[in-house]
């Protein structure tokens, strides 16, 4: 088996972290004050620099989203179908 180097060790942990983000509900303020400061209390690592890993992970994840979103493209509705008649199917 091959061994990896701390840098490639986070470098995965970081991909696997920002699947499982995509994947979960984002918490409102107050329960990303709470999990933070669980997480901190476990992990032995700082509230702040948790915080600011956490807003760094979504902040690249949104990036992604949001240009994956405008790639989006509809057809468009012929001219004599209302948006009601096609949604409804009438």
């Amino acid at each position: 088996m091959e061994k990896l180097t701390k840098e490639e060790m986070g470098e995965i942990a970081l991909i696997v972290l920002k699947e499982q983000a995509r994947k979960e509900r984002i918490p409102d303020a107050n329960n990303l004050k709470r999990n933070l400061g669980n997480a901190s209390k476990v992990l032995g690592i700082p509230t702040q620099k948790l915080l600011s890993f956490w807003v760094a992970v979504y902040q690249d994840l949104f990036s992604s989203i949001l240009g994956e979103a405008v790639e989006i493209k509809f057809k468009k509705a012929p001219k004599n179908i209302s948006i009601f008649k096609k949604l409804f199917h009438f």
